[in-house]
């Protein structure tokens, strides 16, 4: 008979992305993982099979959560308006590893693990597109200047992001942050 779980399942994918977040993809241990965790090796392994596995479901949790930020109830203006808020927010409040889980693993996998890169890259493409539909969603509702180019407004924007997260390594000043969401939110108009 199979052992029953132990654990939320989702609760530790979160103790995960805090490990990746810190460490990087490269630098956080099968060990780290597990203390960071608090499961044992063998459940790793049972559940999530080996790091890579654990990695990418901690990247679709991530995605997910962070995708949700700028549904589709919310009228396209402040989805983009509330999506950069929560930027500055979690870049000063403290309550996450500085910069970004997606931006930090990109830089840690820069010239090794091809697949792990590839699944950064589209994560940030799901962004980019995500803000692109919000800005043609806002075009067609009158919210958003019709005269600029949408995709090419999303890669300003996608652009603007990674800077925040970036620059919060070294800068997590509020008003600092708030003047580059301000920045990016004065491309709409």
């Amino acid at each position: 008979m199979a052992r029953q779980k132990e654990f939320d399942e989702e609760e530790v994918l979160e103790k995960a992305i805090a490990v990746f977040w810190k460490r990087g993809y490269a630098g956080a241990s099968i060990q780290n993982l597990i203390d960071g965790m608090k499961i044992h090796r063998g459940s790793l392994y049972s559940t999530f099979k080996d790091k890579k596995t654990l990695f990418f479901r901690c990247l679709e949790l991530y995605e997910s959560r962070r995708l949700e930020q700028m549904r589709n109830d919310l009228p396209p203006i402040e989805a983009i308006q509330a999506w950069f808020q929560s930027l500055v927010e979690k870049s000063v409040s403290g309550a996450t590893p500085s910069g970004c889980f997606i931006i930090n693993t990109l830089k840690d996998v820069e010239n090794h693990h091809s697949e792990i890169r590839k699944a950064v890259a589209q994560s940030l493409l799901k962004t980019e597109n995500l803000l692109f539909t919000q800005i043609c969603r806002g075009q067609a509702d009158g919210s958003i200047s019709p005269n600029l180019d949408p995709r090419r407004t999303a890669q300003a924007m996608l652009g603007m992001t990674v800077g925040m997260r970036s620059l919060s390594h070294l800068k997590p000043n509020r008003v600092f942050l708030q003047n580059i969401a301000d920045s990016a939110l004065s491309l709409l108009y």
